[in-house]
């Protein structure tokens, strides 16, 4: 009897830990699949965005989307270039002020930065210049920065790329790339009749 308890005793050890063991596999399993799963930061919201949108390729990543939101895709290397910000008009109704074809604005020299949140459109500062080897070359830089036209909000990361909308700087009425340098107020057709 005492050898049977014995040989029960050992049998329900081994099984227990068998069945241990499967559990903490499985465990270890789901936690491996949980990790696979998990996107990178920012992707979720990046393919929220594109969903759906018309995607043309050129300097510039852009994407057109359902909303009529127009989203950039930076990349890395669009960071480390100066671009130039000209528009013209396309059409107009009156040729008092523009006619089409003609540049609405002086084209302007632009450069990107970024952090963790934001893009940054800077404005180049190209008219004073300093030679690197002045020894005023240090004052200058702190000087003469370049200033930050707009900021935009990184709404998407696809790796290295980041998402930014600029629906608001295209598509409103932005007073740096504006036509109109002042915002005039309709006359009062009553006001100006001499009665």
């Amino acid at each position: 009897m005492r050898v049977a308890l014995i040989v029960l005793f050992l049998l329900g050890s081994l099984s227990t830990q068998t069945v241990y063991a499967k559990k903490k596999n499985k465990k270890t399993t789901q936690d491996t699949l949980a990790v696979k799963k998990k996107e990178p930061e920012g992707m979720a919201d990046y393919k929220k965005a594109i969903k759906d949108a018309t995607t043309a390729k050129g300097l510039f990543t852009t994407h057109l989307n359902k909303d009529n939101k127009l989203y950039f895709e930076l990349a890395d290397s669009v960071f480390s270039r100066y671009y130039i910000l000209a528009n013209r008009i396309a059409e107009t109704s009156n040729t008092h002020d523009f006619v089409s074809g003609q540049m609405a604005t002086r084209p302007i020299l632009i450069r990107f930065s970024k952090d963790n949140n934001k893009v940054y459109m800077h404005l180049v500062q190209k008219d004073n210049t300093v030679s690197p080897s002045d020894p005023i070359a240090v004052s200058f830089s702190r000087n003469f920065a370049d200033p930050v036209l707009k900021a935009f909000k990184i709404a998407g990361k696809n790796g290295n790329n980041v998402l930014i909308d600029v629906t608001p700087f295209f598509g409103g009425n932005e007073t740096s790339i504006s036509p109109s340098s002042r915002t005039v107020p309709l006359p009062n057709c009553w006001a100006d009749r001499n009665l």
